[in-house]
């Protein structure tokens, strides 16, 4: 049967352990440059759904659809797309 100090030291007698230590900061503060560039492309996709095309759900003409965001509102699902009828 094997106990968790066993169990640990064959965990971090393995090669790919170091790629979990926490002294590989080095690695990480290299990459940080592209880290944030690649999140900030990311989070400007998702801008989008921070706009409205509509201010209220009277705009929308039948047969029509449109994002009515209410973040300043209480609405408790403010991304909900809404259509008329």
């Amino acid at each position: 049967m094997f106990n968790l100090y066993s169990v640990l030291r064959l965990l971090l007698s393995l090669p790919c352990a170091a790629l979990y230590s926490p002294k590989r900061l080095g690695s990480i503060i290299k990459t940080l440059p592209s880290l944030v560039k690649h999140d900030v492309q990311i989070n400007l996709q998702y801008k989008r759904f921070l706009q409205s095309d509509i201010k209220d759900i009277e705009d929308l003409e039948p047969g029509c659809g449109g994002i009515l965001n209410s973040v300043s509102s209480l609405d408790p699902n403010p991304f909900e797309v809404k259509t008329a009828n």
